[in-house]
């Protein structure tokens, strides 16, 4: 199965085991801020923050999954050129600490769910 989440859309145990590697047990945060509102669609913002052990010459993937990512911010830089698969953005390797914290803020936008995975929207008719 292929290593590089740009070329794949899966998760594989090879790249995780790397990843986790890279990133320090137990330092890792998420903030996450959602609009919920009625229809088909919400918005959201999320802050991972994270530490590096060490980084050497490759670029980080994070998982994320949704409609689109409306901006991108890696330690304060804002991110122009998005590199995202639908599956995998990657945070490169320039704009992040190698031996530190890391700070990343993603605006997204998605849709609801009806597969079981994800959040739900429901108005029940008897509401209207």
């Amino acid at each position: 199965m292929e290593n590089n989440p740009e070329k794949s859309r899966v998760l594989t145990q090879r790249y995780a085991e790397k990843r986790a590697k890279l990133v320090k047990s137990k330092t890792v945060t998420y903030d996450l801020s959602l609009r919920l509102q009625p229809g088909q669609e919400y918005d959201g913002f999320l802050r991972v923050t994270f530490e590096l052990s060490h980084l050497r010459n490759n670029d980080l993937f994070i998982d994320f999954s949704g409609k689109s990512i409306d901006s991108l911010r890696i330690n304060f830089h804002t991110i122009k050129a998005i590199q995202w698969n639908g599956s995998f953005l990657k945070l490169k390797r320039n704009y992040l600490i190698g031996n530190g914290v890391n700070t990343v803020e993603i605006t997204f936008h998605n849709i609801y769910s009806n597969d079981g995975c994800g959040l739900h929207s429901y108005i029940d008719p008897k509401d209207n």
